[in-house]
């Protein structure tokens, strides 16, 4: 008996380089502006060596609470560090690495930038912080902005209304 040959579905494999589907930039998704205060800070040094060269690398660690949540989250972690080199993106200054339990964010400063945030930390002027960043996704995101300042941003001073006198 002869039975009839099933046809064998073709397969056809479209090669794609990777230059054509990936960018030197990382996509942006829609960002959000948060304000922060700091409220204590920890700072380490850590030194190790790549291919015989020394590196120092010292670390900041700022911790507060933001003016308003993100994914549920309203404290934060700021670990910043000093930079070596230049980054390997130019829109993104940071990353988020996780969303929880606090909001947990890394960014790297140019040396005297780094050197002028440790001395705002060290004669206590507690810095406030402002943070342009996506919306984390599966707890990760890219920031794209970050000031430090030793005042809060014009945005949320309070503006005092001048007392009115009586007449009387």
């Amino acid at each position: 008996m002869n039975f009839p040959r099933r046809r064998q579905p073709q397969l056809t494999v479209a090669t794609v380089a990777p230059s054509e589907h990936r960018t030197t930039e990382p996509v942006l998704r829609e960002l959000i502006h948060r304000y922060g205060t700091v409220t204590r800070w920890e700072a380490s040094v850590w030194k190790y060596v790549i291919n015989g060269a020394k590196h120092v690398s010292p670390l900041i660690e700022l911790h507060g609470d933001l003016d308003e949540t993100v994914k549920s989250v309203k404290t934060f972690c700021l670990r910043v560090r000093r930079e070596e080199g230049a980054g390997e993106y130019r829109s993104i200054v940071g990353v988020i690495i996780s969303a929880k339990p606090d909001l947990d964010m890394a960014v790297n400063l140019e040396p005297t930038a780094f050197g002028l945030v440790q001395t705002m930390i060290t004669v206590g002027r507690m810095p406030f912080i402002s943070v342009s960043m996506e919306s984390p996704r599966y707890g990760r995101a890219y920031i794209t902005s970050i000031s430090l300042d030793t005042e809060r941003p014009e945005e949320l001073k309070v503006k005092q209304e001048p007392l009115s006198t009586l007449d009387g």
